[in-house]
């Protein structure tokens, strides 16, 4: 996964990639660094909103397909 971040820290731009799944793989959670903690971060594909402590500690939830070549991508804006 890679993740990049603007200079002024207002905007976040997260891509997953995996080339092959793995057998019986229920849920895959990505946690992101360097976020600042007491900031909102929103979602601008889906409109949710999530705390920075959260996105840090809990991570972003992968959709789970079972299939090969898997791709992502969230961008958010700090509120």
């Amino acid at each position: 996964a890679w993740m990049i971040t603007s200079k002024d820290r207002g905007r976040v731009i997260v891509w997953f990639f995996r080339y092959f799944s793995e057998a019986e793989e229920a849920y895959l959670n990505l946690r992101l660094e360097n976020l600042d903690s007491f900031k909102l971060y929103k979602c601008e594909e889906t409109g949710a909103v999530y705390p920075g402590d959260v996105l840090m500690n809990v991570g972003l939830n992968i959709p789970w397909k079972q299939e090969d070549c898997l791709s992502h991508i969230w961008s958010f804006v700090v509120l």
